[in-house]
């Protein structure tokens, strides 16, 4: 009888899933605007604020008001590392009860090392009113669209060539754009703007979150090896 050890050998491959990581969230249900750990007042280069923005009635509510000029009025996040993304987006719920004389209301998302690149959704009262899509400064998209004058959700969507606005789950449009694709560092800014010195103009906000989603690294491999101690016997014939 003779003893022989037998090996095995076999690999255990682990490969990641793709996942999703919500970077910030405000659902606004405290009645208090977080300044310490979530936002910013917005403070434009050239033009003075102009109307109001209060947490209240479970949401995020904005007043603006111009003086026959522009005064914006708007809120933005701290800045939100999304190192390693592959997509981006930013979601909620938004609504403008009415579009009077000459406003705006936009979502921007924006490099926060470099505030030059950015990529804009916004509603428009002149005119129409009017939808657009910015990228950069370059107006892509720009035509009539009724706003919503009751809450809808809102999701931007970015693969860093394709930019996405969908409301209530229903793609609006897309646009083509690099201009974000080597960021990883973003600030969200929201609100909007009026010019006429005329009624106010309203932007509400809710459940805003902004998330990310990376591929996953490649499949890791584990050799595994396997020392069977077995017995042979020989029969002799």
């Amino acid at each position: 009888m003779k003893k022989v050890l037998l090996m095995a050998i076999a690999f255990l491959c682990i490969t990641p899933a793709v996942f999703g990581l919500t970077l910030f969230s405000d659902d606004f249900n405290d009645n208090s605007i977080d300044y310490a750990n979530r936002w910013n007042n917005y403070v434009h280069p050239t033009y003075p604020s102009g109307g109001s923005v209060v947490e209240q009635n479970q949401r995020l509510e904005f007043t603006m008001y111009g003086a026959n000029a522009p005064r914006p009025r708007r809120l933005e996040t701290h800045s939100i590392n999304a190192s390693g993304w592959e997509t981006i987006d930013f979601s909620g719920h938004w609504m403008i009860p009415a579009t009077r004389y000459t406003a705006e209301f936009d979502i921007s998302i924006i490099d926060a090392n470099n505030p030059s690149l950015y990529i804009v959704v916004a509603y428009q009262s002149w005119g129409g009113p009017y939808f657009r899509m910015t990228d950069a400064g370059v107006i892509k998209e720009h035509y009539l669209r009724s706003t919503p004058s009751n809450m809808v959700s809102f999701s931007l969507r970015y693969d860093g060539s394709t930019f996405e606005y969908w409301e209530n789950d229903i793609l609006v449009d897309s646009i083509t754009s690099t201009t974000l694709a080597g960021s990883d560092s973003f600030i969200v800014r929201i609100g909007g703007w009026d010019y006429s010195a005329y009624p106010n103009q309203y932007v509400y906000f809710d459940d805003v979150a902004f998330s990310m989603s990376a591929v996953p690294e490649p499949a890791t491999c584990i050799l595994l090896l396997s020392v069977i101690a077995g017995l042979l016997v020989r029969k002799k014939m």
